[in-house]
């Protein structure tokens, strides 16, 4: 059951979005578009489900399929960008406005209960045994516990950047280094450095030339430590 009201709360009708399920979390983008998730009954199993509605909660239609981990909280960072998290460690996102979604890997199996984000890039989500992920990347090469920021600085010049890229960094000491590009789904497109570096500065070349404009990134490996950094390209 859903309760709607339109004098700020002064009076609230009632919505069935779906009568067998229980609803957990809803949240809508503008006065018409809006996500529901919860828990929908199946021929006596449980399954999560995500329903949308583009008339202000007046008719719900159900987005992804039947057989989905139980879901417990959604967000958005604008009209477009989303993500659904429940049990499990289970994450979906999307990217446009809910029409197709995607998993997205979370490098837990607890139950995760709650999500925030503050823009594209920044977001956090808490599960059981008092698990708290965070990203900076909109988790799209995954979500990982939150620990202290590298030591390694990173930097992308230009960015953003219409063809060729240089990826500089500096090393206190020699390391194994790998280097690799990611588009906007997490796919990787190349792999740049995978080698030995001396001490030093470090600067590795990238041409993206030939590749559409969007958002990509670049992940750098030196040791054990791992940071990603978005690039942008604009033509």
């Amino acid at each position: 059951m859903v309760k709607y009201t339109n004098d700020n709360g002064y009076t609230w009708q009632t919505q069935n979005p779906q009568n067998q399920s229980t609803l957990t979390a809803v949240k809508f983008t503008d006065i018409n578009n809006g996500w529901i998730v919860g828990v929908d009954s199946v021929n006596n199993n449980d399954f999560g489900v995500l329903l949308h509605s583009n008339d202000g909660g007046f008719t719900w239609e159900q987005q992804l399929g039947d057989t989905i981990p139980l879901l417990n909280d959604i967000a958005f960072a604008d009209s477009l960008n989303g993500w659904a998290v429940g049990d499990s460690g289970t994450i979906f996102h999307t990217i446009d406005g809910g029409i197709t979604w995607e998993y997205q890997q979370s490098g837990t199996t607890a139950n995760l209960n709650s999500i925030c984000f503050v823009d594209y890039d920044n977001g956090w989500i808490s599960g059981d045994s008092s698990i708290i992920l965070h990203t900076d990347n909109g988790g799209i090469v995954g979500i990982e516990p939150d620990v202290q920021r590298s030591k390694f600085k990173v930097q992308c010049i230009p960015n953003p950047v219409s063809e060729n890229c240089s990826i500089e960094f500096e090393l206190p000491q020699s390391a194994l280094v790998s280097i690799k590009i990611f588009g906007s789904m997490g796919r990787e497109l190349a792999e740049l450095e995978n080698r030995w570096m001396p001490a030093g500065h470090q600067q590795i070349k990238w041409s993206a030339a030939g590749l559409p404009k969007g958002i990509y990134f670049c992940g750098v490996k030196i040791g054990n430590e791992i940071v990603t950094k978005k690039i942008i390209k604009t033509r």
